[in-house]
């Protein structure tokens, strides 16, 4: 079985009373307020904070290794649980800074732009007309005196149109369009990605491909006869978006199946309604909570979302050695597994430095490149991330056929992927089964698989298969020890058990 299997949600304590306290409080009046799960603010909190950032900030991740603070994030939330009220209310010192920043845009530099333009239309208009009485010698002296006046006009019109901050399902030429005149950097934002879902489910596409290099500050040019060619040297790129869960089921399945770079990219998971009571805030602290949170949000836009270069901030020691010894047991742990579940894996350090930059800049605001990011922040990055994936194990959408390979100890020795399907079967060949076996040289195996609809009960085709897989154990002389079907949680079925095998 592959180590997905053994990873289990955190509790939520493990993760909850670790975080920054602006961001804790705000996060459980959030989720009082509105009767959510606490992760649905938490995740939308986290993007607001990579959205204020920008590319203004990183973090030393390794030798000449530096790492943003963007990030991917889907939720899939059923319906009635409150993820618009969520979006609004952790959003909304975002949203208010954005509308401000419009507003004094339109009433100063916009204005100056257009009469800095209609100044300089007049000023070429008057050189044309001397342009006609031009004696040959001041040739050069017009043609640089309209250059400039050319440049300036240039000027000019980057300042017609405001930065933004945030955009909704807009396709990439749009975004890169935005980036171009917001310092390269934009957060795509929805509280219904239904339809922004569908595009980017769709293997090796131009959209795709956009985001895989805002995410990553690869450079991405976009040339189209109907728009201004764009080049982006470092796009940054956050991603933020909640959905159904069907929408999101269904993207998830599409991306498994088409081997989706963008899926490992993305911190991602189904979000129930809980059934645990949230505890009550103090109704004097309210204020109180909403405003230190906007204070704090509102800081980190005005310190490094407009900056012309990155800030950089250096880890401890110990969150660097806690963090590189999660890439080598991660990467070790995926070296032979080519599952998608083995990129997420790879990837998994990555987002715990940008997870852990994040509540770095919720514990320090304007002053995070004056101190080093601690372990406890790094932990509390590494806790989120697990229990996001654990959320995703818990409800996995396809069906995954894997055999563990055992010595003559019946110990695993080693776990290979046989085959993954739809979110109804897999196909399955006993050459496929045993191959790894035999290459190992296992004098045994266990195989097991997932019904992703939670039922246990063996289906017509898993007892044919088993059937089938049994015959060939006799023939090869490799023991089939037990193949088992799982459910959600601690279900399982064992035909072993059953007396089938």
């Amino acid at each position: 079985m592959t180590e997905r299997r053994k990873i289990h949600r955190n509790s939520q304590s493990d993760w909850m009373d670790s975080l920054p306290p602006i961001l804790l409080d705000r996060i459980r009046l959030c989720s009082f307020e509105r009767q959510v799960p606490p992760e649905i603010p938490l995740m939308v909190a986290l993007a607001a904070i990579a959205t204020s950032a920008g590319p203004g900030i990183e973090i030393a991740s390794g030798i000449r290794r530096t790492t943003r603070a963007n990030l991917f994030v889907l939720l899939g939330v059923s319906s009635g649980v409150g993820k618009s009220e969520v979006f609004r209310d952790m959003l909304e010192p975002v949203l208010s800074f954005e509308a401000a920043l419009h507003q004094w845009w339109a009433e100063i530099p916009a204005v100056k732009a257009r009469a800095g333009e209609e100044l300089l239309k007049a000023r070429v208009s008057g050189m044309r007309t001397e342009i006609r009485k031009l004696h040959t010698g001041r040739v050069m002296q017009i043609f640089n005196m309209l250059e400039k006046a050319e440049r300036a006009r240039s000027a000019c019109g980057a300042y017609r149109e405001p930065p933004c901050l945030l955009a909704d399902d807009s396709t990439s030429e749009a975004l890169a369009q935005i980036m171009s005149r917001s310092k390269e950097s934009i957060s795509t934002v929805s509280a219904d990605a239904r339809y922004l879902l569908k595009r980017l489910g769709t293997p090796d596409t131009k959209e795709e491909s956009f985001f895989l290099k805002g995410y990553s500050g690869d450079l991405a040019l976009t040339n189209r006869v109907s728009r201004n060619s764009v080049r982006l040297r470092r796009p940054c790129l956050t991603t933020l978006l909640l959905t159904q869960g069907d929408a999101y089921r269904t993207f998830v399945q599409k991306a498994v199946l088409n081997r989706s770079g963008l899926l490992p990219r993305f911190l991602h998971a189904p979000i129930k309604q809980s059934e645990n009571p949230h505890p009550p805030v103090d109704g004097r602290r309210i204020a109180s909570i909403r405003s230190s949170y906007s204070e704090k949000l509102k800081e980190i836009l005005e310190a490094y979302r407009f900056e012309a270069s990155a800030t950089l901030v250096e880890p401890s020691s110990s969150a660097q050695n806690f963090i590189s010894k999660i890439e080598e047991e991660c990467r070790e742990t995926a070296k032979t597994d080519e599952s998608l579940y083995g990129e997420v894996l790879r990837r998994r350090a990555e987002q715990t430095w940008r997870v852990g930059l994040c509540l770095h800049l919720a514990r320090h605001g304007n002053a995070a490149a004056l101190h080093s990011l601690e372990l406890n922040d790094a932990e509390s990055a590494a806790q989120i991330i697990k229990y996001m994936e654990g959320a995703f194990d818990e409800d996995p959408t396809v069906e995954w056929f894997y055999v563990i390979l055992l010595n003559r100890r019946n110990m695993p020795i080693g776990r290979a992927l046989v085959s993954r399907g739809s979110a109804t079967s897999t196909v399955v060949h006993a050459r496929e089964v045993f191959k790894p076996a035999i290459l190992a040289s296992a004098t045994g195996i266990i195989c097991i698989h997932n019904h992703p609809s939670g039922h246990t009960a063996p289906s017509r085709a898993d007892i044919q298969v088993t059937r089938k897989l049994r015959e060939a154990a006799q023939i090869i002389g490799i023991d089939l020890v037990d193949h088992m079907i799982l459910g959600y949680s601690t279900d399982y079925y064992s035909f072993s058990e059953s007396g089938f095998i």
